[in-house]
């Protein structure tokens, strides 16, 4: 049986504790923009997302678009054919990437891309305006990608589509921020999955600073910290039939969080 029955959170609990904190603006936010950072990331159920906003309404403060502090995202995530982005990172290899068209729906803006995790643990993030997203690579995206990967615009076709809300922090004073994501729905153009229950937190900092105050919250919570791929677990949950060995653990440890009893 789910634990979660009798404690369910809804959109609205969350909504109503987000108007506890104070607000940043996105022009504000943008000046602690971390495209070059230090990524910590945790996973936790979602049960666990109301204390831990209490826990850290006088630490952080959200941004806030017309009055908006939710917001829905969507990402289409490009591939090789033979899914090489995946399998590098299936495979633990360092220096790799993630291509993807993100629009803030909320906003109707929309951006190609590329993520690039060096190995030395860093993660860099370039990216242009665009219009929309779009199936294909195309107009001034395909230079875009041909000068900052080793790859063609024409390898790449859309995976998977990646719906979810997200919730962003920013400390009151350091440069650090710190987003939420929740509600995650999977699309691979032909089925729909969800990762119910489930909340993904990562905190971006230039260089890891464990005195920052959402690590003592959540050991306050007993959240521990879990990387999670939103990109790879969509995909072994819509491709089956791929390799997927080494995310296997970590699929079952998700069930047991989502289900409460981790």
């Amino acid at each position: 049986m789910n634990r979660l029955s009798s404690h369910r959170v809804n959109e609205d609990d969350v909504k109503e504790e987000l108007e506890n904190f104070n607000s940043i603006s996105l022009t504000d936010i943008l000046q602690i923009e971390l495209l070059n950072r230090r990524d910590s990331k945790y996973v936790f159920g979602l049960h666990k997302l109301i204390p831990m906003l209490q826990r850290l309404r006088n630490y952080y403060s959200v941004l806030t678009i017309d009055g908006l502090r939710l917001f829905n995202y969507e990402s289409m995530y490009f591939d090789t054919t033979d899914f090489s982005l995946y399998q590098a990172h299936h495979n633990g290899k360092l220096n790799r990437y993630k291509i993807r068209y993100r629009r803030y729906v909320d906003t109707d803006t929309c951006f190609f891309e590329i993520k690039f995790k060096t190995n030395n643990g860093r993660t860099v993030k370039t990216r242009i305006q665009d219009l929309f997203i779009s199936n294909t690579i195309e107009g001034k995206s395909i230079a875009f990608i041909e000068e900052n990967t080793p790859y063609l615009a024409n390898d790449f076709e859309p995976k998977l589509l990646i719906f979810y809300k997200r919730i962003t922090l920013a400390s009151i004073e350091r440069q650090e921020r710190f987003t939420i994501d929740l509600s995650l729905d999977y699309f691979n153009f032909q089925d729909y999955n969800n990762v119910p229950n489930l909340v993904i937190a990562e905190i971006k900092q230039d260089r890891v600073a464990l005195d920052s105050p959402v690590f003592r919250v959540f050991k306050e919570l007993r959240i521990k910290p879990m990387g999670m791929s939103k990109y790879c677990i969509g995909i072994v949950k819509s491709y089956p039939n791929l390799k997927s060995n080494r995310f296997k653990p970590k699929v079952l440890m998700l069930n047991k969080i989502a289900n409460g009893y981790i």
